[in-house]
Order: structure tokens, then C-alpha cells, then sequence
């Protein structure tokens, strides 16, 4: 059996109660084609050959995008109204290239899962959407069809497993987490866990 430090779970992840499926949410890039998050680590492409797994089972979905946005045409002043300082992006970008190329894998797993608590891609996606500037997520349009895209995955995650899975390993791009860490909470028969007392402290 797998060591496990209780400690290194975050604040903010529920308890489980007996009835609820654990599903595990696992942070990580896009290891087959790196380029695809939001901030592209420079990766090697790696793929397991195999997973120890009795069945695997992807669940993401793009829905159809929408054909019009009524933000596009408004007078609207996108400029930032408060005193508000967000990282800088190829600051991040960096800091994530340089992390992987001097950590294992798992090791690079725990720090972006620890990463994810620090909030980049969700503070950059609802600054740009609720401001509504010209810049990727630049509305609220698109914020709402991020929603629907992890929407429909927790759904496709309910349909793919069978009535006596009582815990599921949810492999996702780390800027999911976030997003899906709520809705699995919401979901009265889902219970979200944290991954970092699975893995070797990064450090």
C-alpha cells in the first residue's frame, strides 16, 4: 500500500461521506502534446504505454462554440478599475519550463498541484472575462462556455463509471482543477480529493 501524508491535503477539500464516489483530481500538463494549457510547459512528449487500470475511460468534450458574442459590440470600458497585480505570463511560463526540466515527474506533478492553489489561471481567465478586454477569455461568454465544458466532463465522468466504483483517478490539465474541485463538490454524489498526500513532496 501506498504511503500517504493526511498533512499535505490543502485547505478547502471536503470530507467524504460513505455514500459519495472519491475521484481523486490530478493536475498535470498535456503530456502527448505539450502547447495545449493555457501556460505551455516545454515537454517532451510522454505517454504510458499502459496503465495499471481495469479500464480507462476519457470524458472531455468540447461543446459547439457559440456563433455570436453581445459583449463584441458594446462601448464597454475594459480597463482595470482597481489596484489589481496579476503575475506576468512568460514569468509563469518560465518558471514552470525551468521547474520540469530539473524535477521527475512525479515530483513536477506535486508542485503544479500545489501550483494550482496559487490561483494563476483562473485569476487570468475572470480578469480578462468579467472585464471583458481583448485577450484570450476576453468575455463573459467564454467564461460561460468554460463552465459548460467541465460541466459536461464531471457528466461524462458519471455515465463512464459502473455502480460499484467507489473512487476514480481523474487525470486533467492542471488549470481544471480548480473549476472541477467545485463542481465535484457540488455534485452530491461526487466527493473531490486532493492528490498531494500520494505524491513526493516537491519541495
Amino acid at each position: 500500500m501506498m504511503n500517504t501524508n493526511e498533512k499535505r491535503i490543502p485547505k478547502g477539500w471536503p470530507e467524504p461521506t460513505p455514500e459519495q464516489v472519491r475521484v481523486m483530481v490530478l493536475g498535470t500538463y498535456h503530456m502527448d502534446n505539450p502547447g495545449l494549457d493555457e501556460v505551455n510547459v516545454d515537454a517532451d512528449d510522454v505517454l504510458a504505454d499502459h496503465l495499471d487500470h481495469n479500464r480507462v475511460a476519457a470524458i472531455d468534450e468540447y461543446p459547439d462554440e457559440p456563433d455570436s458574442d453581445p459583449f463584441e459590440d458594446r462601448d464597454i470600458d475594459s480597463g482595470r478599475k482597481t489596484e489589481l497585480e496579476l503575475p506576468e505570463h512568460d514569468a509563469v511560463q518560465r518558471e514552470s519550463d525551468d521547474r520540469l526540466s530539473s524535477s521527475t515527474i512525479p515530483e513536477y506533478l506535486d508542485w503544479i498541484n500545489q501550483k494550482e492553489e496559487r490561483r494563476y489561471n483562473h485569476d487570468s481567465m475572470f480578469d480578462a472575462g468579467i472585464r471583458a478586454a481583448d485577450e484570450p477569455f476576453g468575455s463573459p461568454v467564454a467564461l460561460a462556455y468554460w463552465y459548460e465544458r467541465n460541466i459536461r466532463m464531471v457528466h461524462h465522468l458519471w455515465r463512464a463509471m459502473d455502480s460499484e466504483d467507489d473512487r476514480i483517478l481523474l487525470l486533467v490539465g492542471a488549470g481544471h482543477v480548480r473549476v472541477l474541485r467545485h463542481l465535484l463538490t457540488e455534485a452530491p454524489m461526487f466527493c473531490p480529493v486532493s492528490p498531494l498526500p500520494y505524491l513526493p513532496a516537491s519541495g
